[in-house]
């Protein structure tokens, strides 16, 4: 009878899994460099299966490798990372305190919105998708960047930002370009 040890083998650690893949790959032409950007549905449409599950393989232990030899800070945080807390207020009155956390919710739900855009249809309406996507990127980092610009920053210049986001994001609508039927 073969030995059994008595306690059972540890399991592997969880493996992360690829869930997006962009490459950006620029070509040399008479009129000068073309940018194009192939995303994960436009490989999966035209690249073999294996070699795509070959390149998911091997990108997912470049990044085991990386996350194993990148010094970790203690809370898991990187060190120039404030946590803020999104409960019970901490410090000061707990009503202006809700208050801006509220306003802090409402304007990271705006940033949200603003970056929230279909996919494209296929690889034909990525170059719009892409687009809309850097504008409305645009005007989200001006909005984060002028609150965080502002080390007095209240609930009031917090609510100005997100309606500020807002009426920007709506003037750049998420249409122009076929929306992938995949989208949830």
């Amino acid at each position: 009878m073969p030995d059994r040890p008595s306690t059972p083998a540890a399991p592997p650690p969880p493996r992360g899994k690829i869930t997006r893949i962009a490459v950006t790959y620029t070509v040399n032409t008479g009129q000068g460099p073309r940018h194009t950007f192939h995303g994960l549905i436009g490989m999966q449409r035209y690249v073999r299966p294996e070699r795509l599950r070959e390149l998911e393989d091997d990108l997912t232990v470049i990044c085991e490798e990386l996350l194993a030899n990148r010094p970790q800070p203690a809370t898991g945080l990187p060190e120039r990372v404030a946590r803020i807390p999104f409960g019970a207020a901490q410090t000061g009155s707990e009503g202006a305190a809700q208050t801006q956390n509220g306003e802090c919710r409402d304007l990271l739900t705006a940033v949200a919105d603003a970056l929230d855009c279909p996919p494209p249809a296929g690889p034909a309406d990525e170059e719009v998708f892409l687009r809309l996507r850097s504008d409305r990127a645009r005007l989200a980092l001006a909005a984060l960047r002028r609150v965080l610009a502002d080390a007095e920053c209240g609930p009031d210049q917090m609510s100005a930002a997100a309606g500020r986001l807002r009426d920007g994001a709506a003037a750049c609508p998420a249409d122009g370009y076929a929306v992938s039927t995949l989208s949830s």
